[in-house]
This record gives structure tokens, C-alpha cells and sequence, in this order.
């Protein structure tokens, strides 16, 4: 064989590799866009023809609906699934090949070089835990280890010196940024990275400027309960999104809670404890949020939609006022321009609105 002849063989093989990957991104013609979780985009009428792509990253499916020109529309989502599959690689803690597990497996006051994308997932975790005073944090990993463990052992006391010696390995604080070479060093061995809060978020912000190509004339994004809506501001309905009531595991209650109507072009995203509980059972409820600050978990709130200028934002934001509650929803709408929330606090029947959110209850039965 010759050069030529195998460089155009690597070429093929390559290429087939990647469409296995992307597997022809699984097209769907559908103008409808639901969630598992928390919230569901209404129904728009279009005559455009709308194509879906989906992919499996960050533990669940993230889909682009698009309208427009099949041919842009495959490009855009071809672009949009690498982007997601390389922010997934990278981030994958759970990869003994990923870049954060190999990050997570060094010891202490060894400087690690960050590529691009983990440097970019590093900056807006530090910005997330200076904007929510420590309630969002990435160290949180040897906390979810503690409490699964105490999940797996319910009949046994939780000690407090035993939750203390976890706590001494968690805070943001105990890394160390060189902002000129992009490295991270740990100062504690027994660190442990989970950028589980703001992956999805960050890959709505990565794959969103893809959005405005020519031939791309409406867009629904919803990566497995983190969502953006860029639809034209004329279509009825344009911006409005339905909030769902809390779930437990995999039974969603089914009930509207109620609808916001100005979610165009924005960043929407939930959270709650009751979906991914790592014990509910014999009377004890531990979920699976943590509040880094004490090492515990919290249900300070039932469920938090955010609403705000980034997908990055909008999933630290949720988390991070599930911990804080309504004083850190006020601060934050306050602090960051076009931000509100919806909450659903334990205390109260109803939901309530903070901020820059047009929402609507329903009337609850």
C-alpha cells in the first residue's frame, strides 16, 4: 500500500469512528419540548420543519431542536455533540482517563496543568463560589463519598469528628490558581473535584453562539434539565416555560406548578433533592445536595428554578440557593442583571417568585 493510499484509509476510519460516536446525532422531527425534570417548553406553532439531535453526556440526555435548513441544522448539531462530548471527556470524574480524574488523583503541592476547557470549567467555579459565599463549591466530592457511605450504613450514628475530618479536604480555598500557566495545585491531599453543578451549564454557554448561523432560524435546548429557548420574539408563546412540580426518584407528580412567560432567550434550570435522594427509606430522607460550608446535606428549599443570562449561572444559581434559600435568591437577583427564581419552600403550599422572572401560579389541587 502505498502513503497516499493509507493516509486516505486513516482518514475513512477516522470518520467512521466519529459518526459511530455522534451516531448521525439520532434526527427527530418534532416541535415539541418536554424534560424530565422541572420544566417544560410549551408547544409553538411553526411551519418550519424542526430537527432533534440528542446525545447521552453528563449522566443524561441532552438534546437541540432546531429550525431551519436541514443542512445548517446538521452542521450546527455535528459542531454542538463535540463540543458536549469533549466537555464530557474532560470532566467525567468517573474516567479514570478524563482530565479531572487524573487531576483528582494527584497529591497535594503537585501543580497541574489545565487544558483550556478544564481551565475554563475551573474559572467559573471560582467566580460561582465568590458569587454564592461558599454555598456552590466543586470540592464538594468527599462530602457526596461520606454521605453515600453513611446511605449505604443507615443503622449506623453519623459521628460529628468523623464529618469533621471529611470537611478538612473540601473548600475552594485549598486550591492554589497560577493564572499565567494555567495550573492548579492542591494543598491538602484528599481533594476531590465534581463539576457536576456546572457541566451542563457551561455546555449550553459553549454550544449557544452555534445558534446564530445563518440558516438556523429557532432553537430549543435542553440538556437533561438545563434549558435555552431562542425563539422569535413575534411566535405566540415564544417564552413560555412550565414549572413542574418536585419528583421523587422516577415518579414526577405530573402537577403544574405554574408557567413563566419571559423565559426567551434565556437560561433555565432546576434543582431539587427528591430526584437523586442516596437515601429515602425507614423514615430518613438524605439527599443529594450538599451545603459545603457545614458538610451536611440540606432541604432548605423544595425545588429552585433559575432564571438568568447564562447556562453556567443558571445551574450554580439553582444549586447554590437550594442551600442559601431566599436571602441568597434576593442577593443574587439583586447582584446579577435579567436573574429571578422561582421557589418552592417546605413552609408554604404555594411557589413564590424573586427577581426578574415573569411567573404565574397555578392553582394547585
Amino acid at each position: 500500500m502505498t502513503e497516499k493510499n493509507a493516509i486516505i484509509l486513516r482518514l475513512i476510519l477516522r470518520t467512521g469512528v466519529f459518526l459511530m460516536a455522534v451516531g448521525v446525532l439520532v434526527r427527530e422531527i418534532s416541535c415539541n419540548h418536554t424534560r424530565p425534570g422541572g420544566t417544560t417548553a410549551q408547544t409553538i406553532s411553526d411551519a418550519a420543519e424542526a430537527y432533534t439531535y440528542s446525545v447521552y453526556a453528563f449522566d443524561t440526555k441532552c438534546s437541540l431542536t432546531l429550525w431551519g435548513d436541514k443542512a445548517s441544522a446538521d452542521q450546527v448539531a455535528a459542531e454542538a455533540i463535540q463540543i458536549i462530548n469533549r466537555l464530557h471527556a474532560t470532566l467525567n470524574r468517573y474516567d479514570d482517563e478524563s482530565e479531572l480524574a487524573r487531576f483528582n488523583a494527584v497529591p497535594a503541592d503537585s501543580p497541574f496543568a489545565c487544558s483550556d476547557m478544564l481551565w475554563q470549567a475551573f474559572d467559573a467555579a471560582r467566580e460561582a463560589y465568590q458569587l454564592t459565599d461558599g454555598a456552590f463549591d466543586i470540592t464538594i466530592g468527599p462530602l457526596m463519598a461520606f454521605w453515600k457511605q453513611v446511605a449505604c450504613h443507615p443503622e449506623q450514628p453519623t459521628l460529628p469528628e468523623e464529618l469533621a475530618i471529611v470537611k478538612e479536604r473540601v473548600g475552594l480555598d485549598k486550591l492554589i490558581f497560577d493564572e499565567t500557566a494555567h495550573m492548579v495545585t492542591k494543598t491538602r491531599n484528599g481533594i476531590s473535584v465534581d463539576f457536576g453543578g456546572l457541566a451542563k451549564g457551561l455546555a449550553l454557554d459553549l454550544v449557544r453562539p452555534l445558534l446564530d448561523r445563518p440558516g438556523i432560524t429557532r432553537a430549543n435546548l435542553d440538556f437533561g434539565g438545563n434549558l435555552y429557548l431562542d425563539n422569535p420574539a413575534g411566535l405566540p408563546a415564544a417564552g413560555e416555560i412550565l414549572i413542574r412540580a418536585p419528583r421523587l426518584g422516577d415518579h414526577a407528580s405530573g402537577e403544574m406548578l405554574g408557567k413563566i412567560t419571559n423565559a426567551n432567550r434565556r437560561f433555565i434550570a432546576t434543582s431539587a433533592n427528591t430526584e437523586r435522594p442516596l437515601l429515602a427509606t425507614n423514615g430518613r430522607f438524605i439527599g443529594h445536595i450538599m451545603d459545603p460550608r457545614t458538610g451536611n446535606p440540606v432541604m432548605t428549599m423544595e425545588q429552585v428554578t433559575a432564571i438568568t443570562t447564562s447556562g453556567v449561572y443558571s445551574d450554580i444559581f439553582s444549586t447554590a440557593v437550594f442551600i442559601g434559600g431566599l436571602p441568597l435568591a434576593e442577593c443574587l437577583a439583586g447582584k446579577i442583571p435579567d436573574t429571578g427564581f422561582v421557589l418552592l419552600q417546605p413552609e408554604t403550599a404555594e411557589p413564590s417568585s424573586v427577581g426578574d422572572v415573569n411567573f404565574t401560579p397555578f392553582e394547585r389541587h
